[in-house]
């Protein structure tokens, strides 16, 4: 039986994250888009994309037991005007070539960010967790 939650624990959006029909999603997912126009004066212009790591997954990696998935429902109000993605690959390169892997995985995101205009307009931050961050790392333009 879950506790019940307090009246000041943040709850998760009405906003359910994007379907999937995967266990665990490959692909550059957008979370949250700008809520402002380009011209407020509140506006961060940031993208902001997360990266999990080994054995990880697009989604459970960030969400919390209570349903928030923190980079959907918390990050946004920190960053007004941001967009806020996900990036899933096979984390499970334990048992694998890893580092033919990695460079794969890489590539794929930086076409992702690319074909999504993914920090062509504004910068970008990114969240790694462990092996996301040696996948972020290999991104060259």
């Amino acid at each position: 039986m879950q506790p019940k939650a307090n009246s000041h624990q943040q709850q998760a959006s009405p906003d359910p994250a994007p379907p999937t029909t995967a266990t665990n999603p490959h692909g550059l997912f957008l979370l949250r888009e700008s809520n402002l126009p380009d011209n407020s004066k509140d506006h961060t212009g940031v993208d902001i994309v997360a990266i999990h790591g080994l054995n990880g997954n697009a989604y459970t990696t960030w969400k919390h037991d209570n349903g928030v998935l923190w980079l959907r429902d918390l990050l946004p109000d920190a960053f007004a005007g941001s967009r806020v993605f996900t990036y899933g690959y096979s984390s499970k390169v334990f048992q694998s070539d890893s580092a033919a892997d990695l460079r794969s995985f890489s590539r794929n995101l930086l076409n992702l960010l690319n074909a999504k205009s993914v920090g062509q307009q504004q910068p970008i931050i990114f969240i790694c967790h462990s092996l996301g961050g040696i996948v972020c790392k290999q991104v060259r333009t």
